[in-house]
């Protein structure tokens, strides 16, 4: 049985819907965990799984052997689930709370940071509930469905993958398919085509957690997550890690 283990959050609703109900992939010959991205990087790192949907920050370099080909979870312009919030404008941000559930934002925001902001920030581990202590001149990064739900709330908001656009004029790539192990080709080849499917249907993905049409929801996944690997995302992968090298 093939264990795959993937992100637990809405952006990553298609993939788990074309693993589950595409019938490319029998239910009993695959064994799927949705965890936090920072438990992904822990499965990547680990080999807790055969394939990985691995957090981009997991890795110094861009894995050309092991990656699955062809989906990811990416941004072209606004990803609206990557956040810094705060009371303040930028420049009058003091500290920052750097999410718990983060390895690939984590790293992202330090470089845009040095390259890009150029702010005297002072940044701070969270833990569970840190989103209350966003206030005054200190700021929070904020990922995944915990950013969405409080997307309204705090009058400035800094999207970290329009601003690495800014910086680099690429997309950015948070998160893509790994494998840990060898994996028979045949299962692999029907991997990608749940993904595809998964992809096409995003939309009826969602009723994976809500029954009710939820306009805001549709149109994030049709509009701010990218899904498909394509070379300019490769390409802003290995920028991205070449900035990273810079950060050690």
């Amino acid at each position: 049985m093939i264990s795959i283990t993937a992100v637990s959050y809405i952006n990553t609703l298609p993939f788990i819907y074309g693993i589950k109900h595409s019938s490319w992939l029998k239910p009993d010959e695959y064994l799927l965990h949705t965890i936090m991205p920072s438990l992904c990087a822990k499965a990547y790192i680990d080999s807790e799984s055969d394939i990985v949907l691995m957090p981009s920050g997991t890795v110094n370099q861009y894995l050309h052997e092991q990656i699955i080909q062809g989906y990811c979870i990416g941004a072209v312009k606004t990803v609206k689930s990557v956040e810094l919030f705060s009371e303040v404008p930028l420049e009058q941000i003091t500290h920052l709370y750097m999410d718990y559930q983060s390895t690939t934002s984590v790293r992202l925001i330090k470089i845009l940071n040095r390259y890009l902001w150029k702010c005297p920030l002072q940044f701070i581990p969270s833990t569970k509930g840190y989103e209350s202590l966003i206030r005054g001149t200190t700021a929070g990064l904020v990922i995944g469905d915990r950013a969405l739900s409080v997307y309204h709330q705090f009058p400035y908001v800094y999207d970290l993958a329009e601003e690495w656009r800014k910086l680099t004029q690429l997309p950015f790539v948070f998160a893509y398919w790994v494998k840990t192990h060898n994996v028979p080709a045949d299962f692999l080849t029907r991997f990608q085509q749940a993904l595809a499917w998964g992809v096409l249907h995003r939309t009826e993905s969602l009723s994976l957690i809500n029954e009710q049409k939820n306009m805001e929801l549709e149109n994030y996944l049709n509009q701010n997550i990218s899904f498909e690997l394509a070379d300019d995302k490769i390409q802003a992968l290995k920028l991205f890690y070449e900035y990273g090298k810079t950060m050690e």
